[in-house]
């Protein structure tokens, strides 16, 4: 299997409780993430129509439920975005056999093992171990780990260090640096973090080359392009 990111077309809906944010705010935020389409809610959602969703406090039952604040973050809004895309990937994924499930894995485990490494590696193993022939309740157990694990949040330490690997790893085989990225060590890298992520997840998209830190990568539609195009 080639390691390429998934790229897909669909949106990915998010609740956000109505008056929230202004307006224009909510315009700049839809501007800025063309992979997420926010729905206006006057409470908060009592069914599974709208999986994600942003009060004023975190839900207590919804894994990702989230509060005001983690808009005023740029970096744990990145975060949030591609952890919602990975789990709706992962959860919508048929596993019918004992290769899909590795074939997923292939795809989510750098971003797994960023956000929880000890827990990543042990289910990598487990996995490992697996029979061929393992019934459909296993594979279905080792979603629900990955998916479990797909709900908490990561840091712009771990973001910087999955960045750097990944990059790294893509120097290897383009031998071409991009410019734009800090190393680690560059005291600027914090304030330009955010705008890193952003080229690399566009450098994967425009050469195939994996970028593991993001795993899942939307792509406007020709018709979206040709209309920006004008």
């Amino acid at each position: 299997m080639r390691k390429e990111n998934i790229i897909t077309k669909e949106k990915i809906e998010i609740g956000i409780l109505k008056d929230l944010l202004p307006h224009y705010e909510l315009e700049k935020l839809e501007a800025a993430y063309p992979e997420l389409r926010f729905i206006q809610c006057r409470k908060a959602p009592e069914t599974d129509d709208i999986h994600f969703f942003i009060g004023p406090d975190p839900s207590g039952h919804d894994p990702f439920g989230a509060s005001v604040d983690l808009l005023k973050d740029p970096i744990a809004f990145w975060d949030y975005k591609r952890r919602v895309m990975a789990y709706t990937w992962l959860k919508d994924l048929p596993l019918t056999d004992l290769t899909d499930l590795y074939e997923a894995w292939y795809i989510l485990k750098f971003l797994c093992q960023e956000i929880h490494n000890t827990r990543a590696r042990k289910l990598g193993r487990d996995m490992a171990a697996l029979e061929v022939q393992s019934p459909p309740e296993v594979l279905e157990l080792f979603r629900s780990e990955i998916l479990l694990i797909l709900t908490k949040p990561s840091s712009s330490a771990r973001i910087r260090g999955s960045l750097w690997k990944n990059y790294s790893n893509q120097l290897k085989k383009t031998k071409t640096p991009l410019a734009g990225i800090k190393t680690p060590e560059d005291p600027r890298s914090e304030d330009t973090l955010l705008e890193e992520l952003r080229i690399l997840e566009k450098e994967a998209l425009a050469t195939r080359l994996f970028f593991g830190t993001s795993p899942i990568l939307y792509k406007e539609t020709e018709e979206k392009d040709a209309e920006k195009s004008k």
